[in-house]
């Protein structure tokens, strides 16, 4: 895609994707347009693919409407919708766009009743780092943690040492 772009093939990608339905040259040209600023393009290529709620174009959708300024728009997309097969990555990318937007508090909440899992451990320890709520995520992690220590085979919770910053 870098290549095609380089060489001047943007109208290319957006052609490919919305005849083609081709899902890496759509991303191709979502990248494109949003680094010269086409918000308003970047998301006319990426909507047909988040409309059908993959998870991979939600996120690029997502992201392309933050950019936009389209903060409840992109709220409302990545917001996960009834018990989904990929839920979990549904649900970890919306708290990240709830941080992006300034609603860590939202988002450590959305996470919180999934913390065992090891990516929305780590998810959560990632997206709240220098947010000024380690108290919070703290108060959640402390009985998971107590678990872990006292058996780390037996708890049903993820290495903690894989996920914790040093």
């Amino acid at each position: 895609m870098d290549e095609i772009c380089e060489r001047g093939g943007l109208e290319a990608l957006v052609q490919a994707a919305r005849e083609r339905e081709d899902w890496f040259c759509a991303a191709g040209a979502v990248r494109e347009l949003c680094e010269v600023g086409e918000f308003g393009r970047a998301w006319t290529v990426v909507e047909p693919f988040a409309a059908t709620r993959w998870q991979p174009a939600v996120r690029v959708g997502a992201d392309v409407l933050l950019r936009w300024g389209r903060v409840d728009q992109a709220l409302e997309l990545a917001r996960p919708q009834g018990p989904q097969e990929n839920a979990v990555d549904a649900l970890r990318d919306y708290a990240e766009v709830l941080v992006r937007v300034g609603r860590v508090e939202e988002a450590i909440g959305a996470l919180g009743p999934q913390l065992r899992g090891g990516r929305v451990l780590g998810g959560l320890v990632e997206m709240t780092e220098g947010q000024g709520c380690d108290e919070r995520v703290l108060e959640l992690l402390a009985p998971i943690a107590e678990e872990f220590r006292r058996d780390p085979k037996q708890s049903g919770v993820c290495d903690l040492w894989e996920i914790l910053p040093a």
